[in-house]
Formats: structure tokens, C-alpha cells, sequence
């Protein structure tokens, strides 16, 4: 069964959702270093940025010209999964490591909280990682479900919602994690 006619949208939704997703990958890490949450970024960070987020405008695309539609259920899975992939390549980088490759979470204020394990802090980032990869595995299955409940005609546009601000906010985290690669 394929997804009901109510839930598939034109190709501006997927322009705004390429817009939400461009504001909190490329000036999300800009906010946070102006709002002084975070140091300010390295002069070519906005390199890093823009090729990740050219990789999710060119998957969003490509996965439009497939389906000749968009849906934001997909959506958020599609972030969700790219984002754990991310976080698990870098999780893998950073356990392999002999030296902390992100040690720039250090200077992130909000993620001052890992100190509190106590062990050095290539661990407590390697620990931070691994927390984040959990966390957008269990929002990829969640979205999953999603995407499952509405090709089988029964859409749920909270859970909809829900998955994509939280595939959004994971994009967010994984920007943070490229950009504070030491």
C-alpha cells in the first residue's frame, strides 16, 4: 500500500524543510558562537558545513525525483539515518583514536555535564558520541514507524512532527560534532 494522497507534498515543502535544515546545520553553529555558548569557529568551518549539508540537498533531491514527491515523514527519517551515520563514523574515529579528535566539545558550555563522569576527556567525548549515536538510532526506528504507519494509510502528523523536529535537532548535534573535530 502506498502512502494516501493527504500526506505527499510539492516540491516547496521540500525547499522549506531544505531551509530548516540548512538555518540549523549551517547557522546553528554560527548562533551558538554568537551567543557565546560555544568559541568562535575556526575560519573555515563553514566549508565543513556547507559540504555536509550539500549532501543531505542532493540526497533530499534525488529521493524527490525518485518518488516525484515529498513527505515529511521521510524526511525526518532521512536525517535521522544520516545523522547516525555521521555520529557512528565519528564514534569509530574516535574509539580507534589514540588522540581526542573532538576535542572541541570541551568548549561547547551545555556539554560541560560529561566532566562529571570523571574519566579523561577522550573518553567522556568518546562517551558523548556513543550517547548521541543511542539517541539517533532510537529516533531513526521511531521515524521508521512513522513511515511504516502511513504507507499503510494511517499517517500521524504529531508523530510526523515529532520526527522531523527531532531529525532536525539531531543534524544540529552532528554539525556540532564535525566542527568540533580537533
Amino acid at each position: 500500500m502506498s502512502a494516501p494522497e493527504a500526506v505527499k507534498r510539492s516540491k516547496n515543502h521540500l525547499l522549506l524543510m531544505l531551509l530548516l535544515a540548512g538555518l540549523v546545520m549551517l547557522g546553528g553553529p554560527y548562533l551558538l558562537a554568537w551567543q557565546a555558548l560555544m568559541p568562535p569557529l575556526r575560519p573555515h568551518a563553514w566549508v565543513v558545513l556547507a559540504l555536509a549539508f550539500s549532501g543531505i540537498v542532493i540526497k533530499s533531491l534525488l529521493a524527490m525525483l525518485m518518488g516525484g514527491d515529498f513527505r515529511y515523514d521521510k524526511a525526518g527519517y532521512d536525517m535521522a539515518i544520516l545523522s547516525f551515520g555521521g555520529v557512528l563514523t565519528c564514534a569509530a574515529l574516535q574509539l580507534v583514536s589514540e588522540e581526542d579528535l573532538y576535542a572541541g566539545l570541551d568548549a561547547i558550555s551545555f556539554l560541560k555535564f560529561m566532566s562529571a563522569l570523571g574519566v579523561s576527556a577522550k573518553w567522556q567525548h568518546t562517551a558523548l558520541l556513543f550517547f548521541l549515536m543511542v539517541v539517533s538510532l532510537a529516533v531513526t526506528l521511531f521515524c521508521a514507524l512513522g513511515v511504516a504507519d502511513t504507507e499503510k494509510g494511517k499517517p500521524n502528523p504529531l508523530w510526523t512532527a515529532f520526527g522531523m523536529a527531532f531529525g532536525l535537532g539531531l543534524l544540529g548535534a552532528y554539525a556540532l560534532a564535525m566542527i568540533a573535530k580537533g
